[in-house]
């Protein structure tokens, strides 16, 4: 059977995704880790997930459609990963410490137009799907204009940030070193926030008394 959705955690504590080639695209916004060449992938295999043991890396190569031979000394194994990694059909995704702790419900925020909206770690989406997500890669004046628009409450600030992978430096009680951290994030690609629309109720069933008046 092909893995899927394998996540694993290196010696520091850190979580990764490790995305084979059957398994549907991450978004395309969420970029993998570089690993292209020898000595990123090398650190990288041997260092960082050095706990890993080899049948799961057989299983691993297993998935991949490359028939591993069962044979491989440890090194051998390694390097076999290695290679993959390094031509990108392992790719490897970093993931926010809680992606996989994330709140079943979030605090939403509602905006003029009937829309909510909440923020999630965008390394979420190497692990979930998720309708309706916008990014502000590279914008950070739209990514000003929509949390000015939210108009955000301290609690609902405070709310918001919680489990998000911010960094505040010394000064992180001040309201617009919090509210500059998150543009910041929201900027640099590491937050995205998800819409959720306004939900429409169906017009309630007529009854007889409201069908048109039939003549014969």
């Amino acid at each position: 059977m092909r893995l899927r959705n394998i996540v694993v955690k290196d010696n520091f504590g850190h979580l990764y995704r490790l995305h084979l080639p059957h398994e549907a695209p991450v978004h395309w916004l969420v970029n993998p880790q570089n690993l292209r060449d020898e000595v990123s992938a090398h650190t990288f295999v041997w260092r960082r997930l050095r706990w890993v043991d080899d049948e799961q890396w057989l299983r691993i190569l297993h998935s991949t459609d490359i028939p591993p031979n069962r044979h491989l000394d440890r090194i051998a194994l390694r390097e076999a990963v290695i290679k993959l990694m390094m031509q990108g059909i392992i790719k490897i995704y970093p993931l926010h410490l809680n992606a996989l702790e994330q709140r079943d419900s979030y605090l939403l925020i509602d905006t003029p137009d009937g829309r909510q909206h909440h923020f999630i770690p965008s390394s979420l989406l190497a692990v979930k799907t998720l309708p309706d997500v916008r990014f502000f890669n590279s914008e950070p004046d739209s990514a000003i204009q929509f949390v000015e628009q939210l108009a955000l409450t301290d609690e609902q600030l405070a709310d918001v940030i919680r489990d998000l992978p911010l960094f505040f430096g010394q000064e992180s009680d001040k309201r617009t070193t919090r509210i500059a951290g998150l543009v910041h994030a929201l900027s640099t690609g590491k937050v995205a926030v998800v819409t959720q629309r306004p939900s429409v109720t169906p017009p309630k069933k007529s009854g007889p008394e409201d069908l048109p008046v039939e003549y014969y």
